[in-house]
């Protein structure tokens, strides 16, 4: 399936779940359920999305990673704050640009 609907890249719903039950009636529900259906963003679990939280750095660095298609890869850490068991630890060394 296509990631974008046109050449305005319009995402179209893919193949992941977007079920999430936090996010009904909220005013980002169709955008949240389409970039999660695309994998760019993922829920807390699989009930809850947590729209009204603040993003961290780390999940911005893994939505941009996923959008951009950049690849993914063990690059030398050259950040004191993090640890090698971080959940989005490839994701940050590979946008490192030395």
């Amino acid at each position: 399936m296509n990631n974008y609907a046109d050449k305005n890249k319009i995402l179209i719903l893919g193949k992941y779940d977007t079920n999430f039950e936090d996010i009904e009636n909220n005013f980002a529900e169709k955008s949240i359920k389409q970039l999660a259906s695309n994998n760019f963003i993922n829920g807390y679990d699989f009930k809850n999305f947590k729209p009204q939280d603040n993003i961290t750095r780390a999940e911005s660095i893994v939505m941009i990673t996923k959008v951009f298609k950049r690849d993914i890869n063990d690059k030398e850490n050259i950040f004191i704050d993090l640890d090698k068991n971080h959940w989005a630890y490839k994701f940050i060394v590979s946008c490192v640009i030395v």
